[in-house]
């Protein structure tokens, strides 16, 4: 369940920036952890989520379905880091 939530954010910013790597770059993974993440997210749900080619990424159907749950979650996760490094600095 956990590792769901770390795809879906994973998912949330590769469909954000519009590829693997940059995706994997916003949040410091490596392309191969950040396709790994995809893959298993997929895997999980028995579907695929994104068309692939050599130039560009777009969603399928049931990708469209998932991205508002999987921004909801990168939104939170998002927020909380942002606000609890702000109380960090704060102290």
């Amino acid at each position: 369940m956990i590792d769901d939530i770390r795809y879906l954010i994973v998912f949330a910013k590769i469909v954000e920036s519009g590829s693997v790597s940059g995706g994997a770059a916003a949040l410091g993974l490596s392309t191969a952890t950040a396709s790994a993440h995809l893959s298993r997210l997929e895997k999980n749900l028995n579907s695929a989520l994104l068309y692939r080619n050599t130039r560009k990424l777009s969603l399928t159907q049931d990708g469209e379905s998932v991205l508002e749950t999987a921004r909801s979650m990168l939104e939170l996760y998002e927020k909380g880091v942002i606000e609890f490094k702000q109380r960090s600095v704060s102290t």
